[in-house]
């Protein structure tokens, strides 16, 4: 039975009759023709290549029913199908079935129903799509994502949103932790001694020990380097437990690794950050261990060391900087930089972004590093965000009113600000104020926050969406779980993690992440900012693969509105690409 008999039309033509039969057996994807009481009645050449069933095999039989043994699961899923078909007319969405040979397999699926003029259901109309390579393409990007191909251990992006995700489990629970940061002493000598290859070998083989280490741990990652990160699952808030846990990674070292037949013995330095003790933030937690591992090598290595017993981390400090943060707010001592942004192709600026500094009376600029993780903990982000937000839609009115062009410039988000429930308000409140073209802001939010309560972070994206307003997503790549539900979210911009940018120009493996992320981003029509760009190399194999837009020190660094109105009279960054 050919295509144009099974759908009769008086109206059709023979050379549409013939052009329906050519689409119905060229086209790549899986169709089929059902009557309406969901017996096959026509299949074409693709979808007898993706089920492994012939035409004869399946015509006269009810779509997946039993008596093609189909596992009861694939049958079930067919009866929702069908189900969803009587009710409603039409079913789209994605199917688990089977192949002949018994093989499940994810499919997309898509029937229409087909009526006549007595608005009768006479037949159904379907088109299914096998996912498997799609599938299989996905759990490799998320693996690139969130794994290094060297250790196979996490890496440092997954790391980060583990523990992230982990204290605010804690905090709930009022749960301790520790945090363990460990470093190959004199690794910079070993790679010399041994050779790149043989460095790589070595790092595999620690990563090994590590990966079978029977203690409590959440997480054992590879940071990059020579740095391990171990998330150890304490009990309770006793540091002997660390102490040992740190002493049992020491012993993984007194026997020597061979390395291309050499005996090599390594020491390492370890340094353990508690929670909540050492911080209730993922930055400040971090920067405890680390300060702690500095310590542990200044004193020569081989050595455990808590985070509490430096200078850095003293309550006395600590209350003299929130009381300093906070007067700061009190009294705008903050100002307003930016960096610029331009497309690769013909070097054009094309944008900004908003970086806040403290302008210290005593210690001069501060960078944000040092004070928005505090900012967030002591609940003053929301003044100092709103600020940022005042200032720079303040910055696109005065270059809109100087005749500068089109320019879009990007204010980062809290997910503190976001959540609080008022930000719209804030929105609606400065853009009114200003006056601006609302698509010349875009606003920048991280992954961790689509990782929560996404109904709601839809709802509020879609609102800011509404208003005409950019949405950016930094720091991309820094969880797969929020790469799956991308296409939910109403994201114009992914900004390219500055740390796959540092190492992509000599690693294959970083390449093929951005590869993936640049022609990800396009087909779902979003446009691609790297940040971080700091070479010309990495500026120009962005450029050659597509990326939008480039950001970093190499375009320009942070600085004050009236040098970024300077560099904008150029309209272009004088740049060897």
């Amino acid at each position: 039975m050919e295509f144009s008999e099974s759908l009769s039309n008086e109206s059709t033509t023979p050379e549409t009759k013939q052009l329906s039969n050519m689409l119905f057996q060229h086209v790549s994807q899986g169709v089929f023709i059902l009557d309406h009481q969901f017996r096959i009645q026509n299949i074409n050449p693709y979808f007898e290549k993706i089920s492994g069933f012939s035409k004869e095999e399946l015509v006269g039989t009810r779509f997946m029913s039993r008596d093609r043994n189909y596992k009861a699961t694939v049958v079930n899923a067919a009866k929702n199908v069908t189900r969803t078909l009587e009710t409603d007319g039409v079913f789209e969405g994605e199917f688990f079935t089977e192949r002949k040979n018994g093989e499940e397999y994810p499919a997309w699926l898509h029937i229409n129903s087909v009526h006549d003029d007595q608005n009768r259901i006479t037949h159904y109309i379907g088109i299914i799509g096998d996912l498997t390579e799609r599938r299989k393409s996905e759990q490799r990007l998320s693996y690139l994502a969130n794994y290094d191909t060297l250790t196979d251990l996490p890496n440092r992006t997954y790391f980060k949103e583990h523990l992230h995700q982990f204290i605010l489990q804690c905090l709930e629970k009022k749960s301790p932790f520790g945090l363990i940061l460990l470093n190959l002493d004199r690794f910079r000598l070993l790679n010399n001694l041994l050779g790149a290859k043989g460095a790589d070998q070595l790092l595999k083989q620690v990563a090994g020990r590590l990966a079978r280490l029977k203690i409590r741990t959440r997480v054992i990652a590879y940071l990059g380097s020579d740095d391990f990160g171990i998330v150890f699952d304490t009990s309770d808030s006793n540091p002997e437990q660390l102490r040992e846990a740190a002493q049992t990674l020491q012993q993984l070292f007194d026997t020597s690794f061979n390395i291309n037949g050499q005996e090599v013995t390594v020491t390492v330095s370890i340094s353990i950050a508690n929670f909540p003790e050492n911080g209730q933030q993922l930055d400040t937690l971090f920067y405890s261990a680390e300060n702690a591992l500095k310590d542990a090598k200044k004193q020569g290595g081989n050595t455990i060391i808590f985070a509490g017993t430096q200078k850095q981390i003293i309550p006395h400090d600590r209350i003299f900087l929130e009381n300093a943060l906070r007067k700061a707010v009190s009294l705008s001592q903050f100002e307003v930089y930016y960096q610029a942004k331009i497309q690769p192709q013909d070097k054009k600026i094309v944008g900004f972004e908003a970086l806040v500094r403290w302008n210290h009376p005593e210690k001069g600029l501060v960078s944000p590093v040092e004070f928005i993780s505090l900012a967030e903990e002591i609940g003053v982000i929301g003044q100092l965000g709103e600020f940022v937000l005042d200032q720079a839609c303040a910055q696109i009115k005065a270059w809109a009113d100087a005749g500068l062009g089109h320019l879009t410039v990007a204010v980062n988000v809290s997910a503190q600000q976001l959540q609080r429930g008022n930000f719209l308000a804030t929105l609606d409140r400065v853009l009114d104020k200003h006056q601006i073209a609302p698509m010349s802001l875009e606003l920048e939010i991280t992954e961790s926050l689509l990782m929560v309560e996404r109904e709601k972070v839809r709802h509020l994206l879609q609102e800011i969406r509404n208003r005409n307003v950019t949405i950016a997503l930094d720091d991309f790549g820094t969880g797969y779980s929020s790469l799956s539900y991308l296409g939910l979210y109403p994201i114009d911009v992914i900004k390219i993690d500055r740390s796959f940018v540092i190492q992509m120009v000599d690693s294959p493996e970083q390449q093929a992440i951005i590869l993936a992320m640049i022609a990800m981003s396009h087909a779902l029509s979003m446009k691609v900012v790297a940040e971080g760009v700091e070479t010309i190399e990495q500026a120009r194999y962005l450029r050659d693969q597509g990326c939008d837009v480039l950001q970093g020190y190499l375009v320009s660094k942070p600085i004050p509105a009236n040098q970024a109105t300077q560099l904008l009279s150029n309209r272009t960054v004088q740049l060897d690409l």
